[in-house]
């Protein structure tokens, strides 16, 4: 797994990252889940570490989707997610 760091700042607000399996209750079957209201950011722990970078940056984008009211469906957050990895791993953030 990626190390992450504890917290993340997002347009201001500190959002927790915390790491748990899929069968929790926060995650319930999903590679991640952010909780807004909460300040925290929920990350599977089964995952590879471009799985996990992959994963935060989707939630990222979950965030910045609702705080700027931008209205992107599922799948334009998945082509954002893909893009901001492809970013990453081109520019050495992520050894794979």
């Amino acid at each position: 797994m990626l190390k992450l760091p504890k917290s993340i700042s997002i347009l201001g607000t500190k959002y927790a990252i915390i790491v748990q399996s899929r069968d929790s209750d926060e995650i319930q079957g999903a590679w991640g889940r952010a909780f807004l209201s909460k300040g925290k950011i929920f990350v599977a722990a089964d995952q590879s570490p471009a799985e996990t970078l992959s994963t935060l940056i989707h939630e990222t984008v979950e965030v910045l989707n609702y705080k700027l009211a931008l209205d992107f469906n599922e799948e334009t957050i998945r082509r954002l997610e893909a893009g901001l990895f492809a970013v990453a791993a081109d520019n050495g953030y992520l050894e794979v």
